[in-house]
């Protein structure tokens, strides 16, 4: 058939994609749960020194007895911003995310001597550096408390419609209150020997940690800006003075796409 005045060839419309890209930005509240071993909480500061010419009979803190580790539960909230990059469907990004909390995990140890028979305490009364003996009741109790941490990661994901899944990977940063107290209490065995007022000793401080972490969520588009996020994430830390900690979130948010 010959061809009609006026037709014009098929042009095929382009794919048509959901965008992501850009800077978006939004807040959060998330579940935490942390653990936080406290094992070796002592093993790196000066309490109770060994050479003290009257306290040093009772060893080093960390011998008084196993603290372990905790597994503690809190909330969080917070915000993030980041910069998403799009090739069809597929989501390359860099995203900053804070979360404050207060996870607290405390552990302590105890340890007591005694000149006469008693159920778990040391068969026996201890001699102080004055050369008398006392019946003794020693503790000691450390606490950590996980007060803001946030990450600085990649994501990578895929668009299906108004759903983004993504993965994320990236360092970590955490910020804990630490704080260690060793207490001695000293009974007087022997009429007529002098007393020992009881002995404390603390260390008190602020740290800050780096590690790693990673997770995975989905972002859900809800209007042309606006989206809602659900996600998991896993942080690992390095050993502040000894103590050991990793957290575990679960979080919801929403956000603004710019």
């Amino acid at each position: 058939m010959p061809t009609l005045r006026g037709s014009s060839p098929f042009i095929p419309a382009k794919p048509q994609y959901t965008r992501w890209d850009g800077f978006y930005a939004g807040g959060q509240l998330g579940f935490v749960s942390a653990n936080i071993d406290v094992g070796n909480a002592f093993g790196s500061v000066n309490i109770f020194d060994t050479t003290n010419p009257l306290t040093g009979p009772l060893g080093r803190v960390s011998s008084w007895g196993p603290l372990g580790d905790k597994n503690v539960r809190s909330s969080s909230y917070g915000g993030f911003i980041g910069y998403n990059t799009q090739w069809a469907d597929a989501i390359v990004g860099l995203e900053l995310n804070y979360n404050h909390s207060a996870a607290d995990a405390t552990s302590s140890a105890f340890r007591c001597y005694s000149s006469a028979p008693l159920s778990g305490c040391a068969s026996g009364a201890i001699t102080l550096g004055n050369g008398f003996s006392y019946d003794a009741n020693v503790t000691a109790t450390a606490s950590t408390r996980i007060t803001d941490y946030g990450t600085f990661r990649a994501r990578g994901g895929w668009v299906i419609g108004t759903f983004m899944p993504y993965g994320m990977a990236g360092v970590a940063v955490a910020r804990a209150d630490i704080r260690r107290t060793a207490n001695a209490v000293f009974f007087v065995v022997n009429p007529g020997d002098p007393a020992v007022a009881p002995h404390t000793e603390s260390d008190v401080k602020t740290r800050f940690t780096w590690g790693w972490s990673m997770g995975a969520g989905v972002d859900f588009l809800v209007m042309p800006n606006v989206f809602l996020r659900g996600e998991l994430d896993y942080s690992q830390f390095s050993p502040i003075d000894g103590i050991r900690l990793n957290i575990s979130t679960a979080r919801v948010g929403a956000g603004l796409k710019f």
